[in-house]
């Protein structure tokens, strides 16, 4: 008989994050709890007058008590790339016990239904909508679930252009859950290549791949910006799909325009409305042009073109 221990088996790390920093701050947060969080979310938090900056709660949850101190040097990193000082913001770091945490996470988050596409957790028991493209994902080591607006930007960008034009080479880049490379996969019937830099990412992008039947058409890699080999040897791509951060991706302008197609289309997001400018500053310096926006909440999604 296995002795009972009392410690926890889940750990829950939150912050309250101004609009200004959060996006940094929760690419520190989940950089911070290694080897990965099982989940991240973000959730609008209440100002404390009319006239405040918009206020974010970050929430990570994990299944090893975090390092305080590893927190404390990667948060107070995040607000000095931020512009916002060196101070660490304060944060949480809370024992959760007596209940499958893991489970109540996931349903926090409903079914999303973005365009044709339908995604759905496996708690999921009701029947999904007639004539959509069922997808089943659960929170994870690298969590999407849909239910973000950049995400369902994505997902709604990705319905506009297959309606349009059917690809044939399709790279997601920044994969994460692989939700993007699993909806274009079964939408369109084309082979898709994803990449992250996290490992865990590939093999959950894999296993949500294989799970909904789409093991033979999306191909998972790990490697940084789009390094790996497999991109290099599919290029030109008709459709690339790039879900990251601001900052990041006016890192990729220069090595994501040489890997579109001629008339192929760049889907951006993961920045905010009030970051378009800048994202675009750097793509139109690689001969590239917005085609149009799909803005949901703060959150923009792009859609780019070569120009003509």
């Amino acid at each position: 008989m296995a002795e009972k221990t009392d410690a926890p088996r889940h750990w829950r790390v939150w912050l309250i994050a101004e609009d200004a920093t959060v996006d940094v701050l929760e690419a520190a947060l989940e950089d911070a709890l290694a080897p990965g969080p099982l989940s991240m979310a973000r959730f609008e938090a209440k100002a404390s007058r009319p006239d405040a900056p918009k206020l974010w709660r970050l929430q990570a949850l994990t299944a090893l008590e975090p390092d305080i101190a590893t927190l404390a040097l990667g948060l107070a990193a995040a607000m000095g790339k931020a512009g916002a000082g060196t101070e660490v913001p304060d944060f949480h770091v809370e024992p959760l016990e007596d209940e499958d945490w893991l489970a109540l996470n996931r349903r926090q988050f409903p079914p999303v239904e973005a365009g044709r596409f339908f995604i759905h957790g496996s708690h999921f028991d009701s029947a999904a909508p007639t004539g959509k493209v069922v997808l089943q994902l659960d929170a994870g080591p690298a969590f999407g679930s849909g239910t973000h607006e950049t995400t369902r930007g994505c997902l709604l960008a990705i319905d506009e252009l297959l309606a349009a034009h059917k690809p044939a080479r399709v790279l997601d880049v920044g994969c994460g859950s692989g939700i993007l490379s699993l909806a274009a996969a079964a939408a369109a019937q084309v082979p898709v290549i994803a990449s992250d830099l996290d490992p865990i990412a590939a093999d959950n992008t894999r296993a949500n791949a294989a799970a909904n039947g789409l093991g033979d058409r999306v191909s998972a890699y790990a490697g940084e910006g789009v390094s790996v080999p497999a991109i290099a040897a599919a290029a030109p791509f008709d459709l690339i799909l790039a879900n990251i951060l601001a900052e990041p991706l006016i890192e990729l302008a220069e090595a994501l325009a040489p890997l579109l197609a001629p008339d192929g289309r760049l889907v951006l997001s993961g920045l905010l409305t009030r970051q378009q400018a800048d994202v675009m500053s750097a793509y139109r310096a690689v001969g590239l042009t917005r085609e149009r926006s799909i803005v949901l909440g703060d959150w923009s999604t792009l859609i780019l073109t070569r120009e003509p």
